[in-house]
């Protein structure tokens, strides 16, 4: 049996025992084969009376996310022996987790990379990404914001569409007007890479702000879709 699970994610497994004699039970993990130490949030060796485990009983591991390194495969194996003899009666049993690992090898672009605020369409977009077969379809996000200080705005929510055109705000003076472009890529099972890049915006003058937000809400009202503001 093998399991997926994203690198950020606690692992938590049950195993169950069972014995006419007291056992003594270990979770260990192995990373591509080889036997690691890792960190549990619960016992990862514990000794049992014959009372206990005379029926089913269940000895669980729960193991805190960022654990294992993304890409890696790991083998938890929960072992059982007569109590106080390591050898005798010992019996195992594993189960194989891969840790998924967020897309890849992907590039971010902006065209083109100058313009006037608000008034420019600027095309965001990204492509190259790789991935397990199993972890498509990606879906993608862009975001943006005018200092690094700030917090992100959403240019275009999750969606499958990988390039998005939208009028950008003025970057600030300060930074010599450049708006900071941000691209999100999620996989199937929502681990997710990030690449950024900038666009410079310099201040339209002949652009009315107050009724660009107007025209911009009553699009909104028609159309539904909180990416056309």
């Amino acid at each position: 049996l093998v399991t997926k699970i994203n690198a950020d994610s606690r692992v938590s497994l049950i195993g169950v025992v069972r014995a006419t004699y007291g056992l003594d039970c270990t979770w260990t993990a192995a990373v591509d084969g080889v036997n690691v130490p890792f960190n549990a949030l619960t016992p990862t060796a514990q000794s049992f009376s014959r009372v206990a485990v005379r029926n089913n009983f269940a000895y669980g591991l729960l193991v805190p996310g960022s654990t294992f390194v993304p890409g890696s495969s790991v083998t938890f194996r929960l072992k059982a022996n007569f109590a106080g003899d390591n050898n005798l009666y010992a019996a195992f049993s594993e189960i194989n987790i891969k840790v998924n690992a967020a897309p890849s090898g992907g590039s971010v672009d902006v065209n083109p990379p100058s313009g006037s605020a608000l008034s420019t369409p600027f095309v965001l977009s990204t492509a190259g990404w790789t991935d397990d077969a199993e972890d498509f379809p990606l879906s993608y996000q862009f975001q943006y914001q005018t200092l690094a200080s700030q917090q992100l705005l959403n240019l275009q929510s999750r969606s499958p569409a990988n390039k998005v055109s939208a009028n950008l705000p003025a970057g600030h003076s300060s930074s010599g007007n450049a708006v900071i472009l941000v691209c999100t890529v999620f996989d199937a099972s929502l681990a997710a890479a990030t690449l950024s890049t900038t666009a410079t915006v310099t201040e339209n003058v002949a652009i009315d702000v107050t009724q660009y937000v107007n025209d911009q809400l009553s699009n909104f009202d028609s159309v539904g879709d909180v990416n056309t503001v």
